[in-house]
């Protein structure tokens, strides 16, 4: 879409409810939240809609949230009794760390450079 609103057009078309689209900060790629029937999963994807890649396989991972390098995701993931945590995954989804916080966390919003 043209930042005055037209020229809108779909980009997403894996099946699923795509929602929380976040632009990295270099532009390159797109995370979002991908819902299916039972399953949320973290994903990035190119601008124009190519090159889906699903990073999480977590049953309820939501809120992608982009570190200011471009190289990392932080995003939410719930636990089974539903409690929500922060996690963060390189782009490969290999290696998710879960992040230290005094209480439960969800809705992440990483700013700054503290990559």
């Amino acid at each position: 879409m043209n930042a005055d609103g037209s020229n809108e057009r779909r980009i997403s078309f894996g099946g699923a409810w795509y929602a929380a689209p976040e632009w990295s900060p270099d532009g390159t790629l797109i995370a979002f939240t991908r819902r299916s029937a039972g399953a949320r999963q973290i994903g990035t994807m190119n601008p124009d809609g190519t090159g889906e890649k699903t990073l999480t396989r977590g049953p309820a991972d939501d809120s992608p949230s982009w570190a200011a390098s471009s190289r990392e995701i932080m995003f939410e993931r719930a636990d089974a009794s539903g409690r929500p945590a922060l996690f963060r995954l390189t782009l490969d989804g290999s290696d998710p760390r879960r992040m230290n916080t005094p209480q439960a966390g969800s809705d992440p919003d990483w700013s700054g450079s503290i990559d």
